[in-house]
């Protein structure tokens, strides 16, 4: 995904704000839905169906960011984050484990991104594809609570693939949303259906989303939003282009941990020196990354989507060598410090 400027609400707040958890509900199995409100009890700026926040939280002394979409529109005071409990997962794992009265401190960024549907040059609407793989249901969700509170008068087509009835989420929603907007056409996927799951109304395929079930929805100019593991949106956005849907109609964000090795180099602890704040550390292979041992070094670093997808965390590299994996590159005297990976003791300009 390209490196472009987030979009931020009118009415957002500057750096983190106090809030708190009031409700939890499970929406399918290791998937939990928050429901956030702002301590001081003011109101909230509006935000775009994909748009996502980046939530701090954590135990004492081991306070993490994430970032989460948005996973309905805003209601009089407060959001909604739909978390996946991911094994080995830090915040995922903290957040799961919370039972009312919810007395963790968590604080929130304001609403931003991209991954956004808008309206047309001339304001005029234009078929929209939904594309969601698991998790990657959240922020598409989103966009179709704004698509019906908007009124979209042209058709919109969901195709959503899951494992199986038990990782199906929002299911209910979903047809509360079909039965709101007649021009809405959903079609649910289940790659790895258990055998009760065969007879399940929800169920529309059993098995996984081909590219014929792609070139179904191909309309000429229809607008594809794409959301999921990395994999799927490789498959699907290749899938896409064979069908001669052009880039500037295709749109993903991904899902899931982006560091993999770059090259054949092995991984060892290395010391890293942070210039300007005078802070320095040791950087372990499978531990924090660079972004999160600054920030626990008391170091204010400027993020966004945290997994690479952005230059938001880009900094300038005074020493040494990295591999930084991801979808952008930085320039070849800076790294990402949300993905970077040394490779070398390293000097940095923070």
């Amino acid at each position: 995904m390209a490196s472009r400027p987030q979009a931020e609400p009118d009415g957002a707040w500057a750096g983190w704000r106090p809030f708190r958890i009031v409700a939890a509900a499970p929406e399918a199995r290791d998937v939990v839905s928050f429901r956030l409100v702002p301590q001081d009890g003011a109101a909230l700026p509006p935000f775009r169906g994909g748009q996502h926040v980046a939530l701090r939280a954590g135990p004492a002394g081991a306070r993490r960011v994430r970032c989460y979409s948005l996973s309905s529109l805003p209601d009089a005071g407060g959001y909604r984050l739909t978390v996946k409990r991911v094994g080995g997962g830090e915040m995922s794992g903290f957040l799961h484990a919370l039972s009312p009265p919810f007395a963790a401190a968590v604080e929130l960024m304001a609403p931003r991104g991209d991954f956004c549907i808008a309206p047309g040059a001339a304001g005029e609407a234009f078929p929209v594809v939904l594309i969601a793989g698991g998790i990657g249901i959240t922020p598409l969700l989103s966009m179709l609570h704004q698509l019906r509170r908007d009124g979209w008068p042209a058709p919109v087509d969901l195709l959503y693939s899951v494992r199986s009835a038990s990782a199906h989420a929002f299911a209910e929603e979903i047809l509360d949303l079909q039965k709101a907007m007649p021009r809405l056409s959903v079609s649910t996927f289940y790659s790895r259906p258990e055998p009760a799951d065969l007879s399940s109304a929800a169920c529309d395929v059993a098995g996984r989303l081909s590219a014929a079930h792609l070139a179904g929805v191909a309309a000429p100019a229809a607008r594809f939003y794409v959301c999921g593991p990395a994999a799927m949106i490789a498959f699907v956005m290749e899938a896409l282009a064979r069908l001669g849907v052009g880039a500037e109609r295709r749109f993903a964000e991904s899902f899931g941990p982006p560091c993999r090795r770059l090259s054949g180099a092995a991984l060892a602890p290395q010391p890293v020196q942070l210039v300007r704040s005078g802070r320095t550390f040791l950087w372990r292979p499978g531990g924090p990354s660079l972004l999160e041992l600054a920030e626990d070094a008391g170091v204010n670093v400027m993020s966004n989507c945290r997994v690479g997808q952005c230059d938001a965390c880009a900094a300038k590299l005074l020493a040494g060598e990295v591999d930084c994996p991801g979808q952008e590159q930085p320039a070849a005297d800076e790294c990402f410090l949300c993905v970077a990976q040394p490779l070398t003791p390293l000097i940095i300009d923070l």
